[in-house]
């Protein structure tokens, strides 16, 4: 599996980005590159709620979340790399960064692609006082 990220215009200069907040689909996951370079990632969805002529469910907006850590700095010394590795299922987060776009060939040939999120900032959000219905999410 190759991927080729699209961060943004280089041209231009232009990039995309975000303030949002997701909720955790799959469990947040730290790791080192090749070169001891700390980064996490998890992925998250955004729901958009219920249609209001159907009462149904809008399909959710999946996101992949990654945040970078620097070179030589541990998984746990950077806030961002260290919330996202220990975000699990069902948490909120909340994410800036730039807006991206993966995509790839599976073994078939087949073309699969994914919104991308190359986060700056993580936190999470405490939804206690959150009275909203949530979709139960299908990656």
């Amino acid at each position: 599996m190759s991927s080729n990220p699209n961060t943004g215009d280089a041209k231009s200069k232009r990039h995309n980005f975000v303030n949002i907040t997701l909720q955790v689909g799959k469990e947040g996951e730290g790791n080192y590159s090749k070169n001891g370079k700390p980064f996490a990632s998890a992925r998250a969805f955004y729901s958009q709620g219920k249609d209001k002529s159907t009462d149904e469910f809008l399909p959710s907006i999946w996101f992949k979340v990654i945040a970078f850590g620097k070179d030589g700095e541990d998984l746990a010394d950077n806030p961002e790399v260290s919330t996202l590795a220990n975000v699990q299922k069902g948490d909120k987060i909340e994410v800036k960064g730039r807006l991206g776009y993966d995509e790839w060939k599976i073994n078939e040939g087949d073309l699969r692609s994914q919104m991308v999120i190359f986060a700056t900032e993580v936190k999470t959000v405490d939804d206690s006082n959150d009275a909203e219905e949530e979709e139960e999410p299908q990656p």
